[in-house]
């Protein structure tokens, strides 16, 4: 009887893990955390790019409501884009950045034109160009040095698991990935 009740506890039970020793764990090449710097332009591209052309296009429909929001989106979008990626310093650097060098730009480009005639609007093509440029120079300064995020990478193992019953058998991979 004692014997049955061996056999059935063996049969029943779970089964060890069939791997040997040596191939329980595998580790990458990767033995200690290194840096990776990773890059998100595109994305700052991307939603200056969408805000562009909702000024745009709110300007060629004669919506200021739409104008209004593009440049909602290209003065602050950045800027969440940056806070999505937990850089909550590059995202105050953007948002601040983009409107005060954008306004000096239009400064700039107002003073350079010869106002000497007079007229109601001298200055308002040289601060529109101005503007555009010092925006264009910030948008491009923003995506390719500001949006470079460093992330530590872990190192990676994983250990194949087998086990076996007398209904079924499983197998299976566990580790960090």
């Amino acid at each position: 009887m004692l014997a049955t009740l061996a056999t059935l506890a063996f049969v029943t039970s779970p089964a060890p893990v069939l791997a040997p020793p040596s191939m329980t764990t595998v580790q990458d090449d990767t033995a200690e955390d290194e840096t990776i710097d990773r890059g998100y332009g595109g994305q700052i591209v991307a939603v200056d790019a969408a805000g562009v052309a909702m000024l745009l296009g709110g300007g060629a429909a004669e919506s200021g409501e739409i104008a209004v929001a593009g440049l909602v989106v290209m003065a602050f979008g950045p800027g969440l884009v940056h806070a999505s990626h937990s850089r909550g310093d590059a995202a105050l650097a953007s948002m601040v950045m983009r409107p005060a060098v954008t306004v000096a730009g239009m400064y700039i480009g107002a003073a350079m034109e010869d106002c000497s005639q007079g007229g109601d609007f001298c200055g308002l093509g040289g601060a529109l160009l101005g503007g555009l440029v010092a925006y264009g120079a910030t948008a491009v300064f923003d995506a390719a040095y500001l949006a470079r995020e460093k992330r530590t990478a872990r190192p990676r193992s994983w250990t194949p698991q087998v086990s076996a019953t007398s209904r079924d058998v499983n197998l299976g991979v566990a580790g960090s990935f």
